[in-house]
């Protein structure tokens, strides 16, 4: 009904609430400040007969709002809108400022105890970080359900920065149990932790910190993940400062920067597992580690998509010394770029898994800034002795490199060295032509050059290994007058035995020759040699031409590899 006339307004004023209003009614609430109008009878047209508050700055928004319920048609039950803004709490509601000069570690650590320490999976909340910069001198404990939202690396950036009188070699986060107590210095002990799948469980699980970038200032891990299990780590950047110049001189002591690892999953003390944890879309640059897993409890972990760059060392697991390691890990789809030793080291441990990743400039000599790929300084992959770990579709950038270098530069390092269960499903290609292979004698010196159309392969020779080399070799003359080709594929089957008197390579090549010169062939197109000597043992198969002729060739030979201990 349209508004035709205004009356004069009747108000009336006192304490408490008012009575029914009459229609445009006015009242003011003198001790609750107040304002409440009337809102007519249902004959004059409004919904119902009520006295309608008008907002003020006194008004209790959050007060009203909490008569709103969510209407869920499939369940009875709803929130109230202030649960529901309970649900959503930021550091900031702790007195975080993001400002990147304050301190923030105690407001993160008020909050994560607030909200978290002695808590049931059915209390548990997300506790956000908003886009800012958040410095923290101190560490921040992690306990049990701990789920820390940032806004993305881009927008939410963590610094640990040392403070005067703090630990210099102290991690960013690190998990702790569900029993620790935050009074004055944190409390907590290790030997004292029950694990998951347990009546008395109180180990650090089901956490999640995702979508952030964490600068380690300090030199310690920026995830220390003590007895941590079913937690899941994305969508992070973790970098640091370390520097590439580290090599202490023997007998020095270790310096901090030895404890420079990004992520550490170990037991300090316990017993529980640190199990079944997923690392996803994570860039980690400029650590002496990407990843350290620690003892033989540190079992069942995936890591997918990670990208490790600029460092001395990708995976460790296990430590020297300790025959006990990890097992059952899973690293796939990662990629490992500029790292002056192995991507992937073990010292033990059973049925840890590399799969489809990709390995670029590891383990080479580094000329100023760049590396030398035709030059190793150590395996890509090394899984020392131990039949049932696996390299399964990894793709290594220096392998066609190092399959025609030259032995007097340096030892041959495999791409993947000890008990080797290896396959690898990319296809590698090198042109056969006039090479000039050097020969040396026992002693190393050079006894002359060869010129002979071939390629060589090297392969690193352990005990009673097995390799299949798949090929595919195209030739062609394609002299005007009378062209020759040439096609053979098969697999050549290389068995190394070193377990008799004298070591033995036996060689087998299956492959079937199409030509249309038959006359034109080499008899002999594949062959095998065993380097024994004082500093490295190898097989070498040496990829010949098929075609007599001597000019206008036009030959490659594609391989990919499977070998096994």
């Amino acid at each position: 009904m349209a508004i035709v006339q205004i009356s004069r307004i009747q108000h009336r004023r006192g304490t408490g609430e008012p009575p029914q209003l009459a229609s445009g009614e006015i009242a003011w609430s003198l001790d609750n400040q107040k304002l409440y109008i009337g809102s007519g009878s249902v004959s004059e047209g409004a919904p119902a007969v009520a006295n309608i508050e008008v907002l003020t700055e006194k008004t209790d928004i959050l007060d009203l709002a909490n008569q709103y319920a969510f209407r869920n048609l499939l369940n009875t039950t709803a929130l109230t809108f202030q649960q529901k803004l309970d649900q959503n709490v930021t550091v900031l509601d702790f007195g975080a400022q993001g400002d990147g000069v304050t301190n923030d570690a105690p407001a993160f650590q008020a909050a994560i105890d607030t909200l978290y320490l002695n808590s049931t999976p059915d209390e548990k909340m997300v506790l956000r970080v908003p886009a800012g910069e958040y410095k923290l001198n101190d560490v921040v404990y992690i306990p049990p359900f701990v789920s820390l939202v940032g806004d993305g690396v881009e927008n939410t950036i963590i610094n640990g920065v040392a403070a005067v009188g703090t630990d210099d070699d102290a991690p960013v986060f690190r998990t702790v149990t569900g029993a620790a107590q935050p009074s004055g210095p944190y409390l907590f002990d290790e030997a004292d932790t029950q694990e998951v799948d347990t009546a008395q469980v109180n180990q650090a699980r089901h956490i999640e910190i995702s979508g952030m970038t964490i600068n380690q200032g300090r030199q310690g891990s920026a995830l220390y993940l003590d007895q941590c299990a079913r937690s899941v780590f994305r969508d992070l950047y973790l970098t640091s400062e370390w520097q590439d110049d580290w090599n202490p001189a023997p007998g020095d002591p270790t310096p901090v920067e030895a404890n420079s690892i990004a992520i550490l999953l170990k037991n300090s003390g316990g017993i529980a597992p640190c199990k079944e944890n997923v690392f996803e879309n994570i860039v980690i640059h400029d650590f002496l580690t990407g990843t350290q897993i620690l003892h033989d409890y540190a079992n069942y972990n995936t890591f997918r998509s990670i990208q490790y760059k600029y460092m001395k060392n990708g995976i460790i697991l296990g430590d020297q010394g300790n025959s006990y390691a990890p097992s059952h890990n899973h690293f796939e789809g990662c990629t490992f770029d500029l790292i002056s030793n192995e991507a992937i080291k073990t010292f033990g441990g059973e049925y840890n898994i590399s799969s489809n990743n990709k390995f670029l400039n590891v383990g080479v000599l580094w000329n100023a800034t760049l590396p030398d790929l035709s030059t190793p300084q150590t395996d890509v992959i090394d899984f020392v002795d131990t039949y049932t770990n696996q390299s399964i579709n990894d793709y290594f950038q220096r392998f066609v490199q190092l399959a025609t270098y030259d032995p007097s530069n340096a030892e041959y390092k495999p791409e993947v060295n000890g008990r080797v269960d290896y396959t690898n499903q990319y296809r590698n290609e090198t042109t056969i032509g006039y090479t000039l292979i050097q020969e040396f004698d026992v002693d190393g010196f050079p006894i002359g050059v060869l010129g002979e159309r071939k390629e060589v392969v090297n392969f690193a020779a352990i005990p009673n290994q097995t390799i299949y080399v798949d090929y595919l070799y195209v030739g062609s003359d394609d002299t005007p007058a009378d062209p020759v080709y040439h096609r053979k594929e098969g697999t050549i089957k290389i068995h190394y035995h070193s377990d008799r008197d004298t070591p033995e390579v036996i060689f087998e090549d299956n492959g079937a020759i199409q030509t249309n010169k038959t006359e034109n062939l080499n008899e002999t197109d594949f062959s095998v040699e065993l380097v024994d000597d004082s500093t490295e043992r190898r097989i070498i198969l040496y990829c010949k031409s098929l075609i007599s002729s001597e000019v206008n060739f036009q030959d490659t030979f594609t391989y990919k590899v499977r070998i096994k201990s």
